[in-house]
């Protein structure tokens, strides 16, 4: 029924103040107040000419006079009402209304001094009707109730002595005394339904207020709750960066000496086949080829390991070459060429969403080998999958700007990456691959490179839809402030 909204719920800490109340309660009973006028217009306009048919069966020979004051009642009416819709209305409600309540009963009045011993008349009736309207339809205060009854009486008594009618007193006093009854009951009714009426928009305008701050305290704790969980969730996020960091820097030591380790028996053993491979050249022809497939598969054998030992030493030291500024969109083709065969043999589309300008801070030759790795393994994904209808084996690459960082993101429809394995696939030996295909060493020495030129390799995925490898690295020159990049 009420609806009013606080200014400010912010700056609101307890109950509306009893004046606030008042305020607020003026501002609506102006508008209450107005509507009911208009519509005591509207009876008004409508009651009085309907009164001509009482003119014609009580007093026939003066229906056109009446019907003359009545329709002239009705033409004040009107302007009353055209004056409603002005800001002055608003202004002086209060006194219109008195003075609108007073247009019929001045008319009624006047017909009742226009009619031979007027204080028998039954017109008197009419000023009762005139009163209850004002209890019941026109919202009005005690004391505008207790003016408006009282001028009311006054205009009958004038009304009376201005026709010498006075002299029939038991009739005169009979209906004196009914009009003074019933304005007393309307005064009455009027003080006590005001103070109801005040005291229901005081609770329900307090109720209001108490609403608007609950759901403005729900609201904020809505937000806190949002920012909280966005902060456990960034929190998360770092401690499972931090933990990966440490535990990539550890095994990155541990790799290091590892493969110094290797790499000098694996010297030797290099020597030594090579010491083998000249002896074999005294063997007698028949054995060659036998010795011959021996030397070569421990050649094979070597090569292999001395190429995990690279990736290793990789691995232990990822961010080693001196960074420059390089355009993503310019590296990006120069990663094209390796695997271009390959997306062409397995007709994969290609798309990109790259333009010139988006400058990161990296070594070239590294970087390339991060996306080439990153572009293999969404090629090995796609292939694991199979697609019907007008599903196509997709790689996305894309790079926008986000807070002076640049995220470049290599996402395909593949089979995606099952979630318990999510959280080690950056560790160094972990593949979902066969024996053989792979070493589990590409994603940790991807995440290596990019650690070491501050930024962060991060990957979302959902089973059987997509996989999405999102690499976040500076905009700017890590080893300098913000500003002197402008």
């Amino acid at each position: 029924m009420y609806f009013w909204k606080s200014e400010n719920p912010k700056m609101r800490s307890t109950s509306p103040s009893p004046s606030e109340i008042d305020a607020a309660y003026q501002d609506w009973d102006r508008t209450a107040t107005i509507a009911n006028f208009k519509v005591t217009c509207y009876l008004g306009l409508v009651l009085m000419p309907a009164g001509t048919v009482l003119d014609y069966f009580v007093y026939p020979d003066r229906v056109v006079e009446f019907l003359k004051l009545r329709l002239l009642c009705d033409v004040l009416i009107a302007g009353w009402l055209s004056l409603l819709a002005t800001p002055f209305a608003k202004k002086h409600c209060r006194s219109l209304g008195v003075a609108l309540a007073m247009l019929p009963a001045f008319f009624i009045s006047l017909m009742i001094y226009r009619i031979p011993g007027g204080a028998s008349s039954p017109y008197y009736a009419g000023l009762n009707l005139v009163l209850l309207a004002v209890g019941f339809v026109m919202n009005w205060t005690f004391l505008e109730s207790l003016v408006a009854t009282t001028l009311i009486i006054i205009m009958y008594l004038a009304a009376c002595l201005a026709n010498g009618s006075i002299h029939q007193f038991g009739i005169f006093f009979n209906n004196v005394y009914f009009l003074s009854l019933t304005g007393i009951i309307v005064v009455t009714g009027r003080f006590f339904h005001s103070k109801i009426r005040y005291n229901e928009f005081a609770f329900r305008y307090q109720l209001d207020q108490s609403k608007q701050e609950l759901e403005f305290s729900n609201s904020q704790l809505s937000e806190k709750n949002t920012e909280l969980e966005k902060a456990n969730r960034d929190i998360r996020e770092a401690e499972a960066q931090l933990v990966q960091s440490e535990k990539m820097a550890s095994l990155g030591l541990l790799a290091a000496k590892i493969a110094h380790e290797i790499r000098n028996p694996l010297n030797y053993a290099r020597m030594n086949l090579d010491t083998l491979r000249k002896r074999f050249k005294n063997l007698p022809p028949e054995q060659h080829a036998e010795a011959g497939a021996i030397v070569a598969d421990m050649s094979d054998g070597f090569t292999r390991i001395d190429s995990i030992v690279s990736d290793l030493l990789t691995f232990s030291q990822p961010g080693g070459q001196e960074p420059e500024p390089v355009d993503v969109a310019h590296i990006f083709k120069t990663t094209l060429r390796y695997v271009a065969n390959q997306l062409e043999e397995k007709n994969i589309r290609l798309e990109q969403n790259l333009t010139l300008g988006h400058l990161i801070w990296v070594n070239r030759q590294q970087f390339n080998q991060v996306l080439v790795n990153l572009l293999e393994n969404s090629i090995d994904a796609l292939s694991a999958k199979e697609f019907s209808g007008d599903d196509q084996p997709t790689i996305t690459v894309s790079c926008r700007l986000e807070n002076d960082r640049q995220l470049i993101s290599i996402r395909d429809n593949g089979a995606g990456i099952d979630p318990q394995n999510l959280a080690k696939i950056f560790d160094p030996f972990f593949t979902t691959k066969d024996i053989g295909k792979g070493t589990g060493l590409g994603l940790s020495i991807c995440f290596g490179i990019v650690r070491g030129y501050s930024g962060n390799l991060r990957v979302e995925s959902a089973p059987g839809k997509f996989c999405e490898f999102i690499i976040d690295l500076p905009a700017n020159d890590p080893s300098k402030p913000a500003h002197g990049n402008a």
